[in-house]
């Protein structure tokens, strides 16, 4: 929803755009920052809010001719000013849409005066004049004064009470059309009405598997409308407690969405569909991660910020600042009711790198939890942050994002023994270096394979086994490293136990019929003999492999330790525990000469890592512990 005013430090990601005061011919979105728009945008004299911190606009249908249907009359309405915290408050409905294309625009009248929106927009709000023209309606492109940033930030920490307090959440998903151009804001009616057809008959909990059912192909175009992957849509379909999806001419309650989709995983998982085409597995985590967070969201535990920050990474934002402040409000508790980030805010007067870097070390310091450390690979980082600063605005496609959330199984381990994150009180000043208290394991002595090319699970045409598999190489290192037929270096076990605990990451998955949910759950002494001959299984090997070791690479310590880690671990990485992780972290030396004689060694963060015999604490010693610098 922000604007820029400064430049970020370092080369402009490829989403920044240039400030609208730099042109009167410049839309502001907050969905998706500013953007040019070519048709001119009047002055639109906006009523004044005398709290922007409680008070928003809402839009007042004005009354249709009744020689024109509500489908083809002009829109005109008026703005009015409503508090939110009043005593007596409004009924209205929110909207939930994306821009469009801002290239593309229809005029409205408000107040009197002839603005120009986006043809989405306008699309959008004449839907819902059809459905309800006497309903009161917010939609931040006019309920906001975009060129005014002070409000505007205003507004943004206001959209928690905005979506919470609407009696009904309107998402428009996109227009139906009979050339549907690029499919991003459109879809063909045919398709639409199948895909609907096809939720509604998997929330009435049918087999979408039946004779002659082709309808999924359908959710493919349904799925590729940009309400589904934008960053200000994911809060939008969260907060509200009533929902209706809208598709053209289409509505359906949201409750059906979710319904449809506990019903395909069930069936999923019962086998009795297990033929699903790509479209209705995106379909179906979609909504699973939206609705994990609303159930996370409404417990007494909350959510955890860190967390929504990497599951919601692939979302898009024109402006990269948006991909934490179209969040924050998810950072809501119900034994609080404040944000876990309440200090943060919008701040659109900041560039990106000042926005992660404050937020990285806020979420750091509340929650004394290094969480936000370990992270799906970011192939086009921005290289002026901060090792330790997640850059939310490097390109984490889907599929990226899913191969980090199975790999992460922090939850299952404890590698700090439950201490908080204790921090340096000596502050270099002007530095964005983090200050943390842990200790050294133990240095990395050699590296194995990596298993970063997706190709090498691919099974070959003649046979069924999977090939190019590095765990035998990876063994092969084992038997040439250390001694395999003593015990493993620490606690008790074989190395070749150890081996197929690293392996598997120590977890397994198991299937409630009853919860309709997958546990994570740690592999128990008695279940490592049949985890080691389905790792052997060639019908399992793909899963086990491709799920827990794309872009990561196995690691042998000094003293005989067997881990995983990023694959860009190498000879000479350094093995740390980190009070405030779950997780083992990987460390790498560095050298900042003109602070060297002040502070000592500084080290950058390679990644978290899986080493087995140190997951539950064992190597927090107090007589061991040392401040840490990361860069």
């Amino acid at each position: 929803m922000g604007v820029r005013q400064s430049v970020d430090a370092g080369p402009m990601h490829s989403n920044d755009k240039p400030s609208p005061v730099e042109s009167t011919l410049t839309a502001v979105s907050p969905l998706g920052g500013p953007d040019t728009m070519n048709t001119p945008i009047s002055a639109l004299p906006y009523p004044p809010l005398g709290d922007p911190t409680c008070q928003t606009r809402l839009i007042r249908f004005d009354p249709v001719t009744e020689s024109l249907s509500t489908d083809t009359a002009p829109i005109r309405c008026r703005l009015i000013v409503v508090n939110l915290r009043a005593s007596v408050r409004h009924e209205y409905h929110a909207l939930s849409y994306c821009w469009g294309g801002m290239s593309e625009t229809s005029p409205i009248h408000v107040n009197g005066h002839i603005h120009y929106i986006t043809t989405n927009l306008e699309a959008a709000l004449r839907r819902a004049r059809e459905i309800d023209r006497d309903q009161l309606i917010w939609a931040d492109a006019l309920c906001i004064n975009q060129q005014d940033l002070i409000e505007k930030a205003s507004q943004v920490d206001l959209m928690a009470s905005i979506f919470t307090e609407a009696s009904c959440c309107l998402f428009w998903l996109g227009n139906t059309a009979d050339d549907p151009g690029d499919g991003r804001h459109a879809i063909l009616e045919a398709d639409a009405k199948k895909a609907f057809s096809l939720i509604e008959s998997l929330a009435h909990d049918e087999h979408y598997t039946r004779r002659g059912n082709r309808e999924e192909v359908s959710l493919g175009p349904l799925m590729k409308l940009q309400w589904w992957h934008r960053i200000w849509t994911v809060q939008e379909a969260i907060l509200p407690q009533y929902c209706v999806a809208m598709c053209g001419p289409l509505t359906l309650p949201w409750v059906l969405f979710t319904r449809a989709s506990a019903n395909f995983r069930r069936h999923h998982y019962k086998r009795c569909c297990n033929r699903a085409v790509s479209s209705l597995k995106e379909f179906h985590s979609k909504i699973q991660e939206l609705e994990d967070t609303r159930r996370e969201l409404i417990s007494d535990g909350g959510t955890n910020m860190n967390r929504i920050f990497q599951k919601f990474q692939d979302r898009h934002a024109t402006d990269p600042r948006d991909k934490v402040f179209g969040l924050l409000a998810l950072g809501a508790t119900r034994s609080s009711g404040l944000t876990i980030a309440a200090s943060l805010g919008a701040d659109y007067s900041a560039n990106s790198h000042e926005i992660f870097t404050r937020t990285a070390l806020k979420l750091i310091k509340q929650t004394g939890l290094l969480d936000l450390l370990p992270r799906a690979r970011e192939y086009d980082r921005n290289p002026h942050l901060p090792s330790w600063v997640p850059d939310w605005a490097a390109k984490n496609d889907r599929h990226r994002i899913r191969e980090f959330l199975t790999w992460s199984c922090w939850d299952l381990h404890n590698a700090s023994a439950g201490r908080k994150a204790e921090f340096s009180d000596y502050i270099i000043p002007s530095t964005d270096i983090l200050g943390l208290a842990g200790v050294r394991v133990d240095s990395i002595a050699v590296v194995g394979n990596s298993c970063e090319d997706p190709e090498a699970f691919m099974p070959q045409p003649e046979s069924s086994m999977f090939v190019n598999f590095p765990d035998r190489q990876w063994w092969r290192l084992v038997v040439k490293t250390v001694s395999v037929d003593g015990k493993y270096a620490l606690g008790s076990g074989s190395y070749k136990e150890a081996f197929m605990r690293v392996l598997t990451l120590n977890y397994i998955d198991d299937y409630d019929m009853l919860e309709n949910r997958v546990i994570r759950r740690r592999i128990a002494p008695g279940e490592v003999a049949a985890c080691l001959r389905e790792i052997q299984s060639p019908s399992q090997r793909q899963t086990y492999f491709q799920s827990k070791m794309i872009n990561h690479r196995f690691f042998i310590t000094k003293t005989g330790l067997l881990g995983m880690g990023p694959v860009d671990v190498v000879p000479g990485d350094e093995v740390f525990v980190l009070l405030g992780g779950n997780m083992p972290f990987i460390l790498r030396k560095t050298t900042l000469p003109i602070y060297a004689s002040q502070v000592g060694s500084f080290h950058t963060l390679v990644g978290d890592a899986y080493v087995h015999g140190i997951m539950d604490g064992e190597y927090v010693d107090e007589s061991k512990k040392l401040l840490v610098h990361l860069v």
